[in-house]
């Protein structure tokens, strides 16, 4: 009963992992497309906005098959970090000397196992670091871009003014 139950629980695990990992799968294919969409990930703009409209023809099939080859570039470049849990640690480095007298000491497994724990914490630090660099660099425009905000600002105020007005009306009319 323990190893049947035992065996479901990996294949559970198996198809879940299965299922993340074509869920990130697909979520960086459809990032990877919306850079080639007329206005970028942020969608068409607000009709008041200042913003340049764009107008684009039809696309051909030579033109979608490079718009695929560009997410499909960008989607492999993406999973080259390798920035998810990494199941065996990285190898030891080896030593630049080999008469050197402490390389051939073995090493006791605790201080092994601490050496090796050591290096992938570096190495996913390295990769996060990377993966953080990146981002920064492609979105550094949504930075500088300050309209969004400019038009919530702007939305706010005038519903703290509606309500203004709304409570001086209503105490007009009870006043009455």
């Amino acid at each position: 009963m323990e190893v049947l139950y035992s065996q479901k629980y990996e294949e559970s695990k198996d198809n879940n992992s299965t299922t993340v990992h074509h869920k990130a799968l697909f979520d960086s294919l459809n990032a990877a497309l919306d850079n080639e969409r007329p206005y970028k990930e942020k969608g068409q703009p607000f009709p008041w906005s200042k913003q340049t409209r764009v107008v684009r023809k039809k696309i051909g099939k030579a033109e979608v098959d490079k718009i695929l080859q560009k997410t499909k570039t960008k989607v492999l470049d993406m999973c080259k970090t390798n920035a998810g849990t990494i199941i065996t640690p990285p190898p030891a480095p080896q030593t630049s000397n080999p008469d050197d007298p402490q390389a051939n000491q073995p090493v006791s497994p605790i201080v092994f196992e601490q050496q090796q724990k050591d290096r992938l914490t570096a190495l996913k630090e390295e990769r996060l670091g990377t993966l953080m660099v990146r981002d920064l660099e492609e979105n550094e425009h949504t930075w500088l871009d300050y309209e969004e905000e400019d038009t919530m600002v702007k939305f706010d105020l005038a519903d703290m003014i509606l309500d203004v007005l709304n409570a001086e009306v209503a105490q007009f009319l009870f006043a009455k």
